[in-house]
């Protein structure tokens, strides 16, 4: 038996136009699959995030009433109200300055009018203030 030579050959050049084509848009192909898995794992990944990062904004957002009624609890006022923060806005005059406050024990707001000299006397016992000028 005689040993056949076997010779491969270029493909001609028609056929290697359609060998880059469909090479082209191969790529193209898998080039927007590998997109759409992609986009679609990194929105889920994102709204696995999301609850996450609500519950973190609630829980501190709770942790900071639970913190500012037990220091009201405390340190009640003589009114009866809770001054949460100091941010005093006085006026030049001895006029009414209105203020927007929490009861301690009710958790309701409520605003009144002030004079400087109770804010004052408050400041000298060092209870803390949060006033606002109303315009």
């Amino acid at each position: 038996m005689p040993i056949k030579k076997i010779v491969f050959s270029e493909a001609p050049a028609e056929n290697s136009e359609n060998l880059s084509s469909f090479k082209k848009y191969f790529s193209l192909f898998s080039f927007s699959v590998l997109f759409c898995v992609g986009l679609i794992f990194s929105l889920s990944l994102s709204f696995l995030i999301f609850p996450f990062l609500v519950f973190f904004f609630l829980a501190t957002q709770i942790a900071e009433k639970i913190s500012l009624f037990i220091n009201n609890w405390r340190w009640g006022s003589p009114f009866g109200l809770s001054f949460e923060t100091i941010a005093a806005a006085f006026l030049d005059d001895d006029s009414f300055i209105n203020i927007e406050a929490v009861f301690s024990r009710r958790g309701e707001r409520n605003q009144f009018k002030v004079t400087k000299e109770m804010i004052d006397e408050k400041m000298e016992k060092g209870n803390n203030l949060r006033v606002r000028k109303k315009y």
